[in-house]
């Protein structure tokens, strides 16, 4: 949704909104929409509260529609922001799942805060892109220990719900 944000809420994109809730309700079966991931990441630059008229315009056109099968997940990048993240937060009423991104150790204490988050709002918590970016693989028990070790240990202590595993050799990509 980078700059799409008051296109969202004006209804300029009402028939994309309205086609992707006629496949989610052909599907039969629960869907995960992450509305405008990684909402806090400074490359979208979303605004906080053109952020949430969006999210919000979504989850209500969904609900007009009938859509009765998804949920709604409230994804940060858990990164180093200038401004606190709940600034972006559209609502318990708004919000079904708060989920997290994965990828540094270095990130711990934000998705420790987005974990403490979830659980005072009663939201189930989601590892909504996880890999072990920059860490990698190849180095056998030593990516084992450095990564792989902290992120299941996380998963168990904050119960952590769904887990959206990005199997990628970082390594060799030139990103």
């Amino acid at each position: 949704m980078v700059d799409a944000l008051e296109g969202v809420y004006s209804g300029r994109f009402d028939t994309n909104i309205d086609r992707l809730g006629e496949w989610i309700k052909q599907k039969k079966r629960p869907i995960y929409l992450r509305i405008g991931y990684e909402f806090d990441h400074p490359g979208n630059r979303y605004s906080p509260a053109k952020y949430i008229k969006a999210f919000r315009y979504i989850v209500n056109r969904m609900e007009q529609n009938k859509v009765n099968t998804v949920a709604f997940v409230w994804h940060s990048h858990a990164g180093k922001i200038n401004r606190p993240v709940t600034s972006w937060y559209p609502g318990d009423r708004y919000v079904d799942w708060v989920a997290v991104s994965f990828f540094h150790k270095e990130n711990m204490p934000y998705v420790r805060k987005l974990a403490a988050f979830a659980k005072r709002h009663k939201k189930p918590l989601m590892f909504a892109e996880a890999t072990p970016f920059n860490t990698g693989v190849i180095l056998g028990k030593v990516s084992w220990k450095e990564w792989f070790d902290p992120f299941f240990d996380f998963i168990k202590k904050n119960d952590v719900r769904v887990v959206c595993y990005i199997n990628c050799d970082w390594e060799t990509l030139r990103i």
